[in-house]
């Protein structure tokens, strides 16, 4: 097979012949012979039939229905695909202008066709109607197309604005290696076909003569990978000098039991939270129903990671062709990615990817320990915290929708644990150890790390307070000098893929306001908010390009006022938290018991966003958030704002923690309970906490991620997955991390844009399939040949498979395969071998040659 590199911006001209010292003799005999080319032409096929194509017909909503134009030989002119209620308008779809359900309507504006009996065919679901075409006759553009020797048919297709077809023509005549078409206004794409393959030309909208070139030679395709080598040379001092003082910590608390305490009753509740999974580990992963893209992408992202640990890369194979994925697509999200990454070659990537959360929730409970302790908790209330931190209603839930990047929440009571101990004693270690942890939090997951970086002001302010503040402030500036320096590889990844991204040709939001205390018109905000409130709408695609669509965008994902006064889904003792923490603070009246509310009521007050919502729609007072979107660059990228409520979520325990430690010990004091029912009323209390976190709790769900049996026959190489979408299915991606394909589709999550185009739009093999299958992807059509060029480029590059996923193309759903399938598998079969189907899923094998 062969592809012709084809460039729809270049315009081909005859080229001249005869003695060039005399350029107007040989202009003048050229201008004369094809004048009576055409003079011949027009005798030899003098009519030319058009009119505008309509059509309508009745058709079940969802199916995917193919409009097709054939002669009287049956053979194809030309095909469409449609379906109901589709505005599709792209190359090779037209769209339904039938607004009613189960009814499809349109027309194709400009058709051409010369002489001869054509037929118009509409196949879908169900059945086939034919109808012959019959047409007028309107005046129309002559155009003469000179093309290669041996060329057997000669179409064109007419451009729209936007690159769609919206129009067909068929060549009239033909007078040796010239061709006549009669089009009409507007662009044409003209296409020639003959043994040597299939060759293209752009006409403009006022050209009369065209060239379609014979094959050319391929040019060689320069792949730069997509690397941030000094960003990765930052990375390693960085990633190292974590991990060590990580592995500090362990060892200084290795002799304390409480610790080992924490470490069992997480691991008894990582057990319990995955009993469905541990069945088989090798094909389950927590995964909420409907599936969410946020596991099963995670599982994408260390599948190429551990693709590329044996080649030391900074860069995945999986999922970005040629150059793979960096690991740093959306920050330095390596922390959670560490210990799966390392045991994936052991274990497979899916029990890899259960062990990071399990791993998860085991560091959760022990992070929640270490900061009961530095409070000043007894070991056995330290415990019980962290159990009710992780069984808390909006951290449980999330378990089944939950990236490894954010099973690093451990890390921010860990922090505050470190805070406060850097603030009541003297010294450089916990600073550091606070800085450290400061900055593994931007390196575990980047809304974690920058949301709790801005609300640090506003949490170390009350601990300047008091006697002894300028020491407490020398610590405290050595902890923001630590994370800073720890914590600048993760920013500069960061701002790269925001210079990269759509903000960075946008205005900012702090340079488009008019006014500052009036960000927002009400009623544009309630329109908005009623359209994306997180309460209204989980999965609407929130509009982000304008900068007072990105202010709104993180109003609508934060939480109300009521929701943060009564927290029934974020807090432990749910609409009661509070209320408890006021019964705490008469009780204690300490410090301490003071900076762990204060601590979960400035995050809580951050994740309220950057206007006070009394109701969902409703934008009132400015808060604190609004200052960080004006202030911080880059800021109003994050859009996310509930997540300073998971993070208050982790600390909430703290306050009521202390509460119950002083419950415990006045009760210890009494002198007329006995060592025995003390011991039973500490139980009973312990069994009672315990219980009311399990009100209302949802059960994490599973998702199996099974191994296709028959592409067990495929090695780990590049492959193309049929049909082509954005993002990537999740059926795909199971397929491609379980059998460890690198897939040349678009990955499923964000990355760096890469400095080449998609394939498929300018790999013919892949614009055809492309096209085949329904795809709205290719915006051009690029002709394919017969000799080797374009399976010579794949195989160069490492694309080894085609794979076809027969219940994800257009039009297919349990009872009816899509109509698509076949043309896909006959256009397949003619090309390459077979090597692998089990009725759902085929492959073709790239560097096998079909056999006739």
């Amino acid at each position: 097979m062969a592809l012709t590199r084809w460039s729809p911006y270049r315009e081909h001209v005859p080229a001249s012949h005869g003695n060039v010292a005399q350029p107007a003799v040989s202009s003048l005999v050229l201008r004369l012979g094809m004048s009576l080319l055409l003079l011949l032409s027009l005798l030899w096929a003098p009519t030319v039939w058009s009119r505008a194509l309509e059509w309508s017909f009745a058709m079940e909503p969802g199916a995917v229905a193919r409009l097709e134009i054939r002669r009287a030989d049956g053979s194809l002119v030309g095909r469409f695909l449609t379906s109901d209620n589709s505005e599709n308008n792209q190359f090779g779809w037209r769209p339904d202008s039938n607004t009613e359900d189960a009814a499809v309507s349109g027309s194709l504006e400009q058709l051409w066709l010369g002489n001869g009996r054509y037929t118009f065919q509409v196949i879908r679901p169900g059945g086939t109607d034919t109808r012959p075409l019959s047409m007028s006759r309107p005046a129309a553009r002559i155009l003469l197309v000179e093309v290669p020797s041996g060329t057997r048919e000669v179409v064109a297709w007419h451009l729209g604005q936007q690159g769609e077809m919206d129009g067909l023509a068929d060549a009239v005549a033909r007078v040796g290696s010239n061709a006549v078409l009669w089009v009409g206004p507007g662009s044409w794409l003209v296409l020639a076909r003959g043994p040597w393959g299939e060759q293209s030309t752009e006409v403009g909208p006022s050209q009369r003569r065209a060239k379609v070139s014979p094959p050319g030679e391929p040019g060689p395709r320069d792949a730069t990978p997509d690397h941030r080598g000094l960003v990765a040379l930052a990375m390693l001092p960085a990633a190292l000098l974590l991990t060590g003082l990580a592995l500090l910590g362990l060892f200084r608390f290795r002799r304390n039991p409480g610790l080992w305490w924490a470490v069992g009753a997480g691991a008894l509740l990582a057990l319990l939270a995955m009993s469905s999974v541990l069945s088989n580990p090798s094909t389950r992963i927590l995964n909420a129903d409907p599936p969410i893209l946020d596991p099963v992408g995670s599982l994408a992202v260390l599948a190429g990671m551990s693709d590329s640990l044996p080649r030391l890369s900074d860069v995945t194979t999986l999922f970005r062709f040629p150059e793979g994925a960096s690991w740093l697509p959306t920050g330095p999200t390596w922390i959670g990615y560490l210990l799966p990454v390392l045991s994936s070659t052991v274990l497979g990537t899916v029990a890899a990817f259960n062990l990071g959360v399990a791993l998860g929730i085991i560091g959760l409970v022990a992070a929640v320990w270490a900061l009961c302790r530095a409070l000043g908790t007894s070991q056995g209330t330290a415990v019980l915290a962290g159990l009710l931190t992780a069984l808390g209603p909006m951290i449980f839930d999330e378990l089944d929708a939950n990236s490894l990047d954010r099973t690093t929440l451990f890390l921010v009571p860990l922090f505050f644990a470190f805070l406060h101990m850097a603030t009541r004693r003297p010294g450089w270690r916990w600073p550091l150890a606070a800085g450290a942890t400061l900055a593994a939090v931007c390196h575990g997951q980047v809304y974690f790390g920058i949301y709790l970086a801005s609300a640090c002001p506003l949490l170390v302010l009350p601990r300047l307070l008091g006697p002894g503040w300028r020491a407490r402030f020398g610590r405290l500036s050595l902890l923001a000098l630590v994370a800073a320096l720890l914590a600048s590889p993760a920013l500069l990844v960061l701002h790269g893929t925001a210079a990269e991204s759509a903000y960075s040709a946008s205005t900012s939001v702090r340079d488009a306001l008019e006014d500052p205390l009036h960000p927002v018109d009400q009623r544009e905000a309630r329109y908005f908010l009623s359209r994306f409130a997180r309460q209204a709408n989980h999965d609407a695609d929130m509009p982000t390009t304008f900068p007072r669509d990105r202010l709104l965008a993180a109003s609508a994902e934060s939480l109300t006022l009521p929701e943060a006064l009564l927290p029934s889904q974020w807090f432990p003792g749910r609409g009661f938290y509070w209320p408890l923490v006021i019964m705490v603070l008469l009780l204690l009246r300490r410090r301490l018991a003071l900076l762990a509310a204060w601590d979960v009521l400035v995050l809580l007050i951050y994740s309220l966003g950057p206007f006070l919502r009394i109701q969902p729609q409703q934008a009132g007072l400015l808060l604190p958030d609004y200052l960080n979107i004006l202030f911080i660059p880059g800021f109003e990228q994050l859009k996310n704002t509930h997540r300073f409520a998971l993070m208050a979520a982790s600390i909430s325990v703290a306050p009521l923690a202390l509460g119950l430690d002083a419950l415990f010990s006045r009760l210890s004091r009494s002198s007329r309970l006995s060592r025995v029912h003390r011991s039973t009323v500490y139980a009973l209390l312990g069994l009672l906490a315990l219980g009311l976190s399990f009100v209302g709790l949802h059960w994490p769900r599973t998702r199996e991620i099974p191994r296709v049996d028959a592409l067990d026959v495929l090695d780990s190489a590049a492959a193309v997955a049929i049909p082509f979408q954005v993002p990537l299915p999740i059926p795909m991606l199971e397929v491609a991390v379980q059998h460890h394909l690198s897939l040349v589709n678009e990955p499923p999550y964000p990355t760096i844009p890469g400095p080449n185009p998609h394939w498929s739009e300018t790999n013919p093999l892949l614009n055809r399939l492309a096209w085949l299958s329904g795809s709205t992807r290719p915006h051009r059509f690029l002709a394919l040949g017969k000799s080797d060029e374009a399976v010579h480029d794949l195989l160069e590059q490492g694309v080894r498979y085609v794979i076809l996923f027969r219940g994800l193309l257009p039009g297919a759903d349990a009872h009816h395969s899509s109509p698509l399938s076949d043309d896909i598998q006959v256009f397949m079969d003619q090309q390459f071998r077979r090597v692998a189907d089990d009725g759902n899923v085929v492959a073709w094998d790239l560097g096998a040659i079909a056999t006739e």
